[in-house]
């Protein structure tokens, strides 16, 4: 499974490819011509019905939005499970400092790569009690309501009272799985699965961002979201190379 294209050697080179963009596309390329070949183990491929596939999944498109306007698939839009927009009313309330484009996406990312770590199987038993609209939300969308209410409140902040709204290395490192479940509002009668697990991510996180260069911004900060940072310098300002 290895590339033959790896220009480095030993275990922990294939390794290191393996956690490489390329060699996704190198490795999914290679499934393919094998799918072609009917040489996989476990499953077949009939290339002959990709348009009948694909007929199919345009009808239930226009079925759902006959206007074709379909709203994008991501963790921002379970943030508003509810019809409410958290996201945006965050940033018309108040609750970012007045500051660039760049500096509000870096904040931006914080948010959304500590609620994707957040997010996996809840369990049926979860709910979240949304504070504002007192409803009960479960699953992603729960986790997803619970992580910006979080945020928001500086759970994952150093710096709580001047810049609560933001995630950095330090927080992330020094995060309790009592902080954590108070913030989810796990109790005995309303249990989380893997609560322990996701701390443990988070705190995992913070090390990576607090021992990574690809987290640190121009003023010395290590947050998540600094990734930015790295990827503007790394490109041409529109676009990063996938071998970076």
């Amino acid at each position: 499974i290895f590339s033959p294209n790896c220009a480095m050697s030993g275990p922990s080179a294939d390794v290191q490819w393996l956690k490489s963009l390329p060699s996704v596309r190198e490795t999914c390329t290679r499934a393919c011509e094998a799918a072609e070949k009917d040489a996989l183990q476990h499953w077949k491929v009939d290339f002959d019905k990709l348009d009948a596939v694909a007929e199919f999944v345009a009808q239930v498109t226009k079925d759902a939005y006959p206007d074709l306007k379909v709203p994008f698939h991501s963790r921002w839009r379970h943030f508003s499970p509810d019809g409410v927009d958290r996201v945006q009313s965050m940033v018309n309330g108040g609750t970012f400092p007045e500051e660039q484009e760049v500096q509000r996406a870096v904040r931006m990312l914080d948010l959304a790569i500590v609620s994707v770590l957040l997010d996996a199987g809840a369990g049926a038993a979860w709910k979240y009690v949304c504070p504002q609209t007192k409803q009960s939300i479960g699953r992603s969308e729960g986790l997803a309501v619970a992580s910006i209410d979080m945020f928001k409140s500086g759970a994952f902040s150093s710096n709580v009272d001047a810049d609560p709204a933001r995630a950095d290395s330090t927080a992330l490192q020094s995060l309790t799985i009592d902080a954590l479940g108070q913030g989810l509002q796990v109790s005995e009668s309303n249990p989380l699965v893997g609560l322990e697990g996701r701390c443990q991510l988070l705190q995992r996180l913070g090390k990576a961002v607090a021992e990574s260069e690809h987290f640190v911004a121009p003023d010395g900060s290590r947050r998540p979201g600094n990734l930015l940072h790295w990827c503007l310098a790394k490109g041409d300002g529109k676009t990063v190379d996938i071998t970076n």
